[in-house]
């Protein structure tokens, strides 16, 4: 399991991502009780630049990002002298 350097803390926890096999889960540690929880498993991945992970006021949501695709774009540039 990898972890990617994105984590919230809130409350009495801390959020981190966790990446494994090509899918991210977002986890939840709980200070109080030191075990750690599954909250969400994506079946992408998420790009390890995501930053953080935001969380609502009243802990119900969770705002991250996630790869739908990776794509690049070769451009062509003429006549810029």
């Amino acid at each position: 399991m990898s972890y990617i350097e994105a984590w919230t803390p809130f409350g009495s926890g801390i959020y981190f991502v966790s990446s494994e096999t090509g899918k991210a889960s977002i986890n939840l540690f709980d200070l109080n009780t030191k075990q750690t929880r599954t909250i969400y498993v994506s079946d992408r991945g998420v790009p390890r630049w995501m930053g953080s992970i935001s969380v609502s006021s009243d802990g119900r949501s969770l705002l991250f990002p996630q790869l739908d695709q990776q794509s690049s774009d070769l451009m062509l540039v003429e006549n810029w002298h």
